[in-house]
């Protein structure tokens, strides 16, 4: 992302990234191939936990997602997890990538919400918190990997996995 001048698709993104990981590990992908891992993208499954507690938290409030994957993609997994979302922004829609704040940027627009109507829920510390702490929207941080939260962070809410009870 540090390297990009211009706005790319995800799939474009996350091709060269499949390269050159692969690369840096001894392997030589062709583009066709490191192209076809990035079409694979919507099959890829998501978490065993998130299915249940999004349709639970679903019940109750509207969702949004925020993603760096374009539309179609995403369209692909909402549908591998079959749970109502009231509004979706990709970086195809603000045409830049999360750490930016323009995702939520666009939600609140959108939604003509204040920062502290929201809770933001992310399993990524480095690309998704630092940009909600700095907007106020509350940020809850599902550690999914083990990783300390950054130091200073007002992160109201950490959990091990995505397990909601209601009440």
């Amino acid at each position: 992302l540090v390297e990009l001048e211009e706005f790319i698709p995800y799939r474009q993104l996350l091709a060269a990234s499949v390269r050159a990981g692969s690369q840096s590990r001894g392997v030589t992908l062709s583009e066709a191939e490191a192209e076809e891992v990035a079409a694979s993208i919507g099959s890829w499954q998501p978490f065993a936990d998130t299915a249940a507690a999004l349709r639970r938290l679903a019940a109750r409030w509207p969702l949004a997602v925020l993603s760096n994957v374009d539309r179609a993609d995403l369209d692909l997994t909402l549908a591998l997890i079959d749970v109502p979302i009231a509004h979706r922004v990709t970086a195809e829609d603000v045409q830049c990538f999360k750490p930016e704040p323009d995702h939520l940027l666009a939600l609140l627009h959108e939604r003509e919400l204040e920062p502290e109507e929201l809770l933001h829920v992310s399993a990524y510390a480095q690309f998704d918190l630092a940009a909600a702490e700095d907007l106020g929207v509350p940020s809850a941080y599902i550690d999914r990997r083990g990783e300390p939260l950054p130091e200073g962070s007002p992160t109201l809410i950490r959990l091990r996995r995505f397990c909601v009870q209601l009440t």
